[in-house]
């Protein structure tokens, strides 16, 4: 797993390319590379003080290239970000951590005018924007245990971020708009209608009120029509189970498939499945798309999450004659994460709800896990949140990894650079005959997404495992 990577999802500048609703224009000449995040990365090894006057020399030098304000501003909006990124990334890397009263990283941050409708424009200031909103609420969640408590917790402390330090009100409703768009993308419509209400009751930007609504209504409509039903309750929120059974399913004794999907433990929705839950469908199976812990819903740990999962799977299983499964072909599946997640149920002890009924198997019957991350001890931010709390290798399903696991499917682009393939061979190596390995050559970790070729041989792949080990009686064309 490169680590640079799941850091720039982490901090979601990944797939948020427009913070805001206004379409950017050129600027010439813009500074990027002397105060751009490699080189802020770079500095990480300095002591604060030394970072500033390092980091404070490279403005100096770079001020003559910016010469209107639209470019002067850019400069330092790339400035203030240098002070953000060297922050998180010194943490996630060391485990130091920049004096909460920095003075330095206050000064830039005040130095960047957030209330300028004109600033919006520039790509450079967007970035900025909204990892100034993420390193605030990361310190807010940090600071005041209570503001962790109930859903959609990173939304709700944002908008205060934005509502009490942001005074222009086009900018505000374009960064609360944008913020709402972005999460109702990323994470679903669960917990969202109230912060919508008090947008649309405040915002001075119709156009962005009814973008917004617009973008939620599919996904609200999405959580119904089929069963839900909660399979656990974590303070005072529901986590639930979105029931699929086709046609084709037995009535008793069907063969399930717990689907946990993406989004690194950050962001993602029980929705979020790319072909897959359609293809378990076309096979007779009862797919259960199981919503667990998130930091931007929970500010949960990958712990929580593997909890939660382990939970869902006892559910499904606790569950199975009312639900017509068949107790013993229980199985999980997931991208990304959420592979990442099933492979731990496959191979992982304990780290248990302590209200789960622990006389009830929570190892699935069989896998298929696509683009999962195997050794999610190589990661520098999944050492640095579980520090002190937890032995790595006890979560590692590389190293746990042995066989006689039950049977498991593995598929895995060659150029995956977030997950490492190395990872995912030294995975089915050690499960011997237990596991096998669907290598896609010179496809990325969102082969699913971006390659409909890939896409269809991860497919097929996906049906002649399940009919191989019995779990299918005849595969779809």
């Amino acid at each position: 797993m490169r680590t640079l990577s799941v850091a720039a999802i982490r901090l979601g500048l990944a797939g948020v390319v427009a913070l805001i609703l206004l379409s950017a224009p050129a600027v010439s000449a813009q500074p990027a590379d002397p105060l751009g995040r490699g080189a802020a990365f770079a500095l990480i090894t300095l002591e604060p003080a030394g970072f500033e006057r390092a980091w404070d020399e490279r403005r100096t030098a770079a001020a003559p290239t910016a010469t209107d304000p639209l470019e002067r501003a850019a400069l330092t909006a790339l400035w203030a970000q240098g002070y953000l990124d060297y922050e998180y990334f010194r943490w996630r890397e060391t485990g130091q951590v920049a004096p909460a009263d920095w003075p330095a990283r206050a000064a830039a941050i005040a130095a960047v005018d957030r209330n300028d409708p004109a600033l919006l424009a520039l790509p450079a200031h967007r970035a900025l924007l909204e990892t100034w909103i993420r390193a605030e609420v990361r310190r807010l969640l940090r600071s005041e245990p209570g503001r962790r408590v109930g859903n959609v917790v990173w939304l709700n402390t944002a908008f205060e971020v934005v509502e009490q330090n942001i005074q222009n009100p086009a900018v505000r409703d374009a960064l609360l708009g944008q913020t709402l768009l972005t999460f109702i993308d990323e994470n679903g419509a669960k917990g969202v209608q109230p912060l919508i209400e008090r947008f649309d009751h405040a915002a001075v930007d119709r156009a962005a009120v009814a973008a917004v609504w617009e973008a939620w209504r599919p996904q609200q409509a999405a959580e119904t029509g089929h069963p839900v039903e909660t399979y656990k309750v974590v303070g005072g929120v529901g986590l639930d189970v979105h029931i699929f059974r086709p046609a084709n399913a037995p009535t008793e004794r069907a063969p399930a498939i717990l689907w946990f999907h993406g989004g690194s433990g950050d962001t993602g929705a029980w929705s979020h499945c790319p072909a897959l839950c359609q293809r378990f469908r076309e096979l007779g199976f009862v797919v259960l798309q199981v919503e667990y812990r998130t930091y931007q819903r929970f500010d949960s740990s990958p712990l929580d999450a593997l909890a939660d999962a382990r939970s869902a799977v006892r559910w499904a299983r606790t569950n199975a004659a009312r639900l017509g499964l068949d107790p013993d072909r229980i199985a999980v599946a997931g991208f990304s994460t959420g592979a990442s997640l099933a492979a731990q149920t496959l191979t992982v002890d304990g780290f248990d709800d302590p209200d789960d009924d622990l006389t009830v198997r929570a190892r699935p019957d069989a896998a298929v896990m696509v683009s999962g991350c195997y050794a999610p001890e190589t990661d520098a931010y999944y050492r640095r949140v579980l520090e002190g709390s937890a032995d790595l290798a006890r979560l590692s399903p590389v190293a746990l990894a042995r066989p006689g696991l039950p049977p498991s499917l593995v598929i895995h682009g060659g150029a995956d650079r977030v997950c490492e393939f190395d990872a995912a061979e030294r995975f089915v190596a050690a499960a011997g005959g237990s596991a096998r390995l669907t290598a896609l050559p010179d496809q990325s970790h969102f082969f699913v997404f971006s390659s409909p070729p890939a896409r269809r041989e991860a497919l097929d792949a996906t049906t002649a495992f399940l009919t191989a080990v019995g779990w299918v009686d005849r595969p779809v064309p």
